[in-house]
């Protein structure tokens, strides 16, 4: 979700299943690379979830890829 008064980026990953280390390290390299990228961004901040019914993943704002 990017809040554009306060320049803010909330980036989410939704995972059906617990998140490893991993994927929360790529969560938070992904948002290193669009800070990198767009100096719009001035904070961020990145979490991963894990949705245990994926039926709600069709109506999420901003969803990009699911796993």
């Amino acid at each position: 979700m990017w809040k554009q008064e306060s320049r803010f980026l909330e980036l989410t990953y939704y995972l059906n299943q617990e998140p490893t280390d991993t994927e929360e390290d790529h969560c938070e390299l992904a948002v290193g690379e669009l800070i990198g990228e767009f100096n719009e961004i001035i904070s961020a901040n990145c979490s991963c979830v894990y949705l245990r019914d994926d039926s709600k993943i069709d109506h999420m704002e901003g969803l990009v890829f699911r796993k």
